[in-house]
């Protein structure tokens, strides 16, 4: 995922979002805690689906990580209470993967940050035990500007890390750990996504999904040798597809999905992935609890397709830029929206 991003107001694109096909309505289940009083900013959400080591804790367990405007990162459990909070600068784009030790696993939390004009790749880490914490492991910057995008995954036995910033600029690393157990991270390539929008994913076969700026997504082979070319994938679909602002992979039976929050900020799509196929299947939204109000997001989505938690089909989880009331994260069940949606 997973990231996930800021995106234009409705209110600079009438035209389109006015257009756009209604969404399905699914309720959510259950939302992250915020103090009383605050309104604190969500700034970004990633899904740690857990199952790594036999001890218990949170890297067995699993859970939910958030950034916030005042603190670094957030670590809730799967009924939204938090767990830890770990202080420091605001991130954004926030991905969780594990890295792969020499004789041992790790949980990495990473985001991306906004530094002098620059984007920085800020990393904390899990390591497995029933008292272990998420902690600081270490930022690392790069030569691009604004962040856009930033996605994570072990892949062939390695941590890869692929950021993007707002001209479209991509640079990819392999995340490690050196002599010393600190974070190092390698430069294996340098692309440009030609019209890039917001949010990258990859999925375990080794593809990464950018969201293009005005229809569809791209899709890049993730193997840095490669020859294969990038890939435009776009949905043949009569009616105005929306937007994706920000982007996150679901694997599902055969095949996959990608999640996106729709340019309005008031819907989140849903494309099914085959091969080189891509189809737009449906957009819904989510109102906080049974007749509540509808959620509203500046910011993403991430999902996880598969036994999590309490979420026995899978866990979709949205941010949600409240008016009235506190900003925090809705818990959809994923087996609500993919009824909603007729999958």
């Amino acid at each position: 995922m997973k990231t996930f991003l800021a995106t234009i107001l409705c209110a600079l694109l009438l035209a389109s979002c006015a257009s756009l096909p209604p969404p399905a309505t699914v309720i959510s289940g259950s939302e992250t805690v915020t103090p009383r009083g605050s309104q604190d900013r969500v700034t970004g959400a990633a899904i740690w689906s857990g199952g790594l080591g036999n001890e218990p804790g949170m890297a067995r367990a699993g859970f939910v990580a958030s950034a916030a405007r005042s603190e670094s990162l957030i670590i809730h459990d799967f009924e939204g209470a938090i767990l830890q909070r770990v202080p420091g600068a605001p991130l954004s784009d926030l991905e969780v993967a594990v890295l792969p030790l020499e004789d041992s696993y790790a949980v990495v939390v990473a985001g991306t940050r906004r530094r002098s004009g620059r984007t920085s790749i800020a990393l904390f880490r899990l390591d497995r035990g029933a008292d272990q914490m998420v902690r600081t492991w270490g930022e690392v910057g790069t030569d691009l500007g604004e962040p856009a995008g930033f996605c994570m995954r072990q892949w062939r036995g390695v941590l890869q890390a692929v950021v993007v910033d707002r001209r479209g600029e991509a640079r990819q690393f392999t995340v490690t750990q050196d002599p010393s157990g600190e974070p190092a991270l390698t430069e294996t390539r340098r692309f440009r996504v030609a019209g890039a929008g917001q949010g990258c994913a990859i999925d375990p076969g080794g593809r990464i999904f950018f969201s293009h700026a005005r229809q569809g997504f791209w899709a890049y082979p993730l193997d840095p040798d490669a020859s294969a070319p990038p890939i435009r994938m776009i949905a043949p679909t009569p009616r105005n597809a929306p937007r994706s602002t920000g982007v996150s992979f679901l694997h599902r039976d055969f095949g996959g999905y990608l999640a996106s929050l729709d340019q309005d900020a008031a819907g989140f799509s849903v494309w099914r992935i085959q091969r080189q196929d891509l189809a737009w299947v449906g957009r819904f939204r989510v109102l906080d609890g049974p007749g509540g109000r509808p959620v509203r997001s500046l910011g993403g989505i991430d999902a996880y397709g598969d036994d999590i938690g309490p979420f026995k089909e899978g866990l979709v989880v949205v941010q949600d830029e409240a008016n009235d009331g506190p900003p925090n994260l809705k818990f959809v069940d994923w087996s609500a929206v993919r009824i909603a949606l007729g999958l």
